[in-house]
C-alpha cells in the first residue's frame, strides 16, 4: 500500500499566539516528522506527551501541526508565570468547555473541589488535544492539579506539555515524567538539515550561497527556526527597498541594525 503523502496544513490554520511571520513557509524538519508519527499514539489513548528544547526550535509549532495533521480537534493554551494549580484547573476549564457538548457545562463552580470534578467530567466527556506551551511555569501545584484531573478512566483529553525547561521540570516531577507515552527533543537544525531547510522558508534565502547562510546562523541564529523566520522577514523588507534578490554581508547587516544587533 502506497504512503499517504504528508500534507503540512496553511500556517494561517495553526492560530499561534504571536501569529506567523509573513513571508516564511512551513517546512517539514526531522523533529517535526517525529512528532507528527508520535502525536496519534498519545492521542488515541488520550495519554501525554512532552516536546521539550530550546526556545526558537519549533515546538509549539510542531505540535500545532500534528494535531491538525493527526485530524483531532486540539487548543493551545499558554501557562502563566506563577500560576497555581486553582488558576490552572480554572484555566483548563474554560478551554474544554468551549468543545463541551451542548447543555453539559453552565459556568464554574463556586469551590476549588466543585471545579475539580468539573475539570475531571470534561476530561472525559471532550475529545481534545490540548498543548500546554511553557508547562514548565506549571510548578508542583499545577502538575498536581492535572495529575489529580487525569486519575480516572475513560478519558478522551490528552495533553501535549510543551517548554524549553521541561527537562527540569519533569525531573523534580517524576509523576508526570512516568506517566508520558512521548518524549521528544528539539534541538536547534545543525549541518546540511539547516542549509535545506533554511533554504526552503524563503525565496530569499533559498537564492543566498550557502556559506553567507552558514556565516548568519554561526553569528545570529544559531540554528533556531525563530530567529531564522524573524531575520529572513526583515531582510525581505529590506530587499524589497533597495532590490536586492539574495542575503549580501550588507542586507544581512542592515537586518540586525533594525534591531539592534550587529554582525
Amino acid at each position: 500500500m502506497a504512503k499517504r503523502k504528508l500534507v503540512l496544513p496553511r500556517p494561517d490554520d495553526l492560530y499561534l499566539p504571536e501569529g506567523w511571520p509573513p513571508g516564511i513557509q512551513l517546512v517539514s524538519t526531522r523533529r517535526l516528522l517525529l512528532a507528527i508519527k508520535a502525536f496519534p499514539l498519545a492521542v488515541s489513548h488520550a495519554d501525554m506527551a512532552a516536546l521539550h528544547g530550546a526556545s526558537g526550535t519549533g515546538k509549539t509549532t510542531a505540535a500545532c501541526v500534528a494535531a491538525v495533521v493527526a485530524e483531532v480537534p486540539w487548543a493551545l493554551l499558554e501557562v502563566a508565570p506563577g500560576c497555581s494549580g486553582a488558576q490552572v484547573e480554572i484555566r483548563m476549564i474554560t478551554t474544554l468547555s468551549r468543545f463541551a457538548p451542548a447543555g453539559s457545562y453552565s459556568g464554574l463552580a463556586d469551590t476549588r473541589a466543585g471545579r475539580q470534578d468539573q475539570l475531571r467530567e470534561l476530561m472525559r466527556t471532550v475529545r481534545l488535544a490540548l498543548i500546554l506551551d511553557e508547562a514548565d511555569r506549571l510548578g508542583f501545584d499545577g502538575a498536581e492539579a492535572i495529575r489529580y484531573a487525569r486519575a480516572q478512566r475513560a478519558l478522551s483529553v490528552s495533553i501535549i506539555l510543551v517548554g524549553h525547561k521541561l527537562d527540569s521540570f519533569l525531573r523534580t516531577n517524576p509523576a508526570t515524567e512516568t506517566r508520558l507515552e512521548v518524549l521528544a527533543e528539539f534541538k536547534p537544525l545543525a549541518g546540511r538539515e539547516m542549509l535545506e531547510v533554511v533554504k526552503k522558508l524563503h525565496p530569499l534565502a533559498a537564492a543566498t550561497p550557502d556559506e553567507m547562510l552558514r556565516q548568519i546562523d554561526r553569528q545570529y541564529s544559531k540554528g533556531l527556526l525563530r530567529r531564522w523566520a524573524k531575520l529572513l522577514v526583515r531582510c525581505a523588507r529590506l530587499a524589497s527597498k533597495v532590490q536586492a534578490t539574495t542575503i549580501t554581508p550588507d542586507l544581512y547587516a542592515m537586518a540586525l541594525a533594525t534591531r539592534g544587533v550587529h554582525p
